[in-house]
């Protein structure tokens, strides 16, 4: 993507477009967005198949985090405690990041560590001020845990963005 301003401000829409969607009870918007978002991000990509993959990954990776944290009690998902489907389409839409707005960031993991323990518990205290999910009653204790799993979490994305082996994505750049 050429435009890595307009990539940060699809994924500001993406994000405004799930909290206040699902927050609303309606969950169109979110997924109404999402698919515009991640859309746009594919149509502009430099790289489509690596962009797709990675995509697909952190998808699964997402998915995966955000279900052990509703099973633990972390995060509550209107009585559900598995990732719903537009979450995992924000996971998306944050990957779509990494390549573009937050490239400067893939050779700072150190850096991405401190952002995602400050940006990644911020985004889930937000969303549940929106009302699209819930914390753990005591948020001390959601924001105790994400804040370990989300410094990991950032840098185990720029790590994957990094494959320039091809060996996670079975592709060379």
């Amino acid at each position: 993507m050429k435009y890595p301003v307009l990539n940060f401000l699809l994924f500001q829409a993406a994000w405004f477009g799930c909290a206040l969607g699902v927050g609303n009870n309606l969950p169109e918007i979110a997924y109404t967005t999402l698919f515009i978002v991640i859309s746009l991000h594919l149509g502009f990509s430099n790289n489509r198949k690596r962009d797709t993959q990675y995509l697909i990954m952190i998808a699964i990776i997402g998915t995966t985090v955000d279900s052990a944290l509703g099973g633990l009690g972390v995060l509550d998902f209107h009585k559900r405690w598995f990732c719903p489907p537009w979450l995992t389409g924000l996971w998306m839409a944050f990957a779509a990041t990494i390549h573009y707005s937050l490239s400067w960031l893939k050779q700072r993991p150190v850096l991405g560590s401190v952002l995602g323990a400050i940006g990644g518990p911020a985004s889930y205290y937000a969303g549940a001020k929106f009302g699209a999910l819930q914390l753990n009653p005591d948020v001390l204790y959601s924001l105790a845990v994400l804040v370990p799993v989300w410094s990991v979490v950032v840098p185990l994305m720029l790590i994957l963005a990094n494959d320039r082996r091809g060996i996670l994505f079975c592709t060379q750049k």
